[in-house]
């Protein structure tokens, strides 16, 4: 994979930099200043799972890493709380919870998902609550994802070879 080195030059910035991917180019695009929210402050992330395949019973840990794009100024979202929600296969909410972001714009939460619960994908959002003490803005938007919950085992299997010639392992053999 190709990793690009963004590096911030501005004055007072201190040359801050991070490395990103082609992939998640769109957590850092640019500002739409041809659009009716220019200028506006915008929620820019990722979720991240342990992984993305579940059984009914077993637990998911997420964790989202945010920011809030303003005036061009890419920072870490910590001046409010976002709302994360989990919807399963069928579009009811199993969780709903109102979280703090960490310092570097992090929050994560994990969630058991019942016995009963209905296979196929399920979405999570999370999306601004408050922000610098008043209710965000819809227009702030937020993050999405999903992850899949379906019933299976792992494959079990046994192979048996044998040739004209069995042979002890090791062992060599004439081509």
């Amino acid at each position: 994979k190709t990793l690009y080195l963004a590096l911030d030059r501005r004055a007072g910035h201190g040359g801050d930099m991070a490395f990103v991917t082609a992939r998640f180019d769109r957590v850092y695009s640019g500002v739409q200043w041809g659009s009716h929210r220019a200028g506006l402050p915008e929620i820019r992330g990722m979720l991240v799972f342990d992984r993305k395949l579940y059984r009914p019973g077993e637990t998911v840990q997420f964790k989202a890493v945010l920011s809030v794009l303003e005036r061009g100024n890419l920072m870490p979202f910590k001046a409010g709380d976002v709302r994360v929600s989990i919807n399963d296969s069928r579009g009811r909410q199993i969780y709903s919870k109102i979280l703090k972001p960490t310092a570097q714009g992090g929050v994560y939460d994990a969630l058991r998902i019942p016995e009963n619960s209905p296979l196929g994908h399920y979405n999570i959002s999370v999306v601004p609550n408050m922000f610098v003490g008043r209710k965000a803005p819809d227009s702030m938007g937020g993050v999405w994802d999903n992850f899949q919950v379906e019933e299976f085992r792992p494959l079990t299997f046994t192979v048996l070879a044998s040739g004209t010639d069995d042979r002890l392992q090791s062992s060599p053999a004439p081509v």
